[in-house]
């Protein structure tokens, strides 16, 4: 059956023509990047969204114009947070704010240029994927960290927070509790987890959405 959309679509040919691309290399990029699900039609032929061209034209960014390879690329594009479902409201959103800013200050190149709206007026660029937000519980939040310290993941940029660090008034504070108490002791908040799709579905494939 052949897939509804909405607006306009491009077929792979004028895809790749406003791209400067061949047509093989989006086949191409299909197959290394599991965000790029074009619709097909009953007859199999790929039609390409906006959405899909912003996408196509990230990687393009990521591969051509800053060099990176495609598992770095894949690394930048793929993205998942895991929060205690339990927190009250407040401190659930601190931390989903903590994670973002901080995975954005590791992974500069995951955030997209300026933007100005049809006034004029310019916003500042924000990060170019979407990343899940999952819940999970305490014991889940700890099992999955102390899984990401091994050498299998170290492809996974990791970032978390802790009753340790939202007690402290400031950063030096941290510093100093974090010396102290023994990682063994640390309540995880939250994770922020930006690497290669499989390494990350291994650890969040079976958590529900945050809703």
């Amino acid at each position: 059956m052949e897939e509804k959309t909405s607006g306009k679509t491009y077929r792979i040919g004028e895809a790749a023509e406003l791209l400067h691309l061949k047509t093989h290399v989006l086949r191409f990029w299909e197959t290394e990047f599991s965000q790029l699900a074009p619709i097909r039609t009953d007859k199999g032929q790929r039609l390409y969204t906006e959405e899909h061209l912003s996408l196509l034209r990230r990687i393009q960014q990521l591969l051509h114009e800053q060099g990176m390879t495609i598992e770095g690329a894949r690394r930048v594009l793929e993205g998942s947070a895991v929060l205690d479902e339990n927190l009250p409201l407040g401190l659930l959103a601190n931390t989903a704010a903590i994670l973002g800013i901080t995975l954005g200050k590791h992974m500069p190149e995951a955030v997209g240029a300026d933007v100005l709206d049809g006034s004029g007026k310019a916003h500042l660029g924000i990060i170019t994927f979407q990343g899940q937000i999952l819940r999970g519980d305490a014991e889940q939040i700890r099992a999955i960290r102390e899984t990401l310290y091994g050498v299998d993941y170290q492809d996974v940029i990791v970032v978390d927070f802790s009753d340790v660090a939202q007690c402290c008034k400031n950063y030096g504070e941290y510093i100093g509790k974090a010396a102290q108490a023994d990682e063994s002791e640390w309540r995880y908040f939250g994770l922020g987890l930006c690497g290669p799709k499989k390494l990350v579905s291994r650890l969040t494939g079976s958590m529900p959405l945050l809703r």
